[in-house]
């Protein structure tokens, strides 16, 4: 009977992944440059998925990483280890450098969505009872909209300015 357990933990570990890619570790991403530089993300998910959209697990802002396509790129869990894939990018993803469309990620690698945007460093972390959790930059808080960033407030900034500028030529005028 023992031989049946052990026959079986066997196998539930060998399908689980190796060591190095066990569903307890945590895949990890700090944002080293760009709009979201500070923020961390950690997810057991297989799968990571870097870009402006909505459904991006580490979502960049179009207005100040405008060079991040919506779906940009893709950190997934194989069984040989994890692995950074271009989502058809327009400018690009690069890991350490370099160009790839696919290619095998170790600790401390990071990876460049386009040559000039945001850079985010990998590695693996301990297990932890989330599924998904990003800890936003310091003196930032994500309940809070940042106003500058939406463009109906820049929309709002120009037609302020503007008018000013149609006040101070009148005056300029009438004198």
């Amino acid at each position: 009977m023992s031989r049946i357990l052990d026959a079986l933990k066997a196998a539930e570990r060998e399908r689980a992944g190796s060591a190095c890619t066990s569903s307890a570790e945590l895949i990890e991403l700090k944002v080293c440059s760009g709009g979201q530089k500070g923020a961390v993300v950690r997810s057991s998910r297989d799968s990571v998925l870097l870009g402006r959209g909505g459904p991006a697990d580490l979502a960049f802002d179009p207005w100040v990483d405008s060079v991040v396509s919506g779906h940009h790129a893709e950190i997934r869990r194989e069984s040989r280890g994890f692995f950074l894939y271009d989502m058809g990018s327009l400018n690009g993803t690069f890991l350490n450098g370099e160009p790839v469309r696919r290619a095998s990620l170790s600790r401390g690698d990071e990876i460049w969505l386009g040559r000039t945007g945001p850079r985010v460093a990998f590695s693996v972390a301990g297990s932890a009872s989330i599924a998904a959790r990003v800890i936003p930059a310091a003196g930032h808080d994500d309940r809070e909209g940042d106003a500058r960033r939406d463009p109906r407030f820049t929309l709002l900034l120009w037609a302020v300015l503007a008018a000013l500028l149609v006040v101070i030529l009148l005056q300029i005028a009438r004198h």
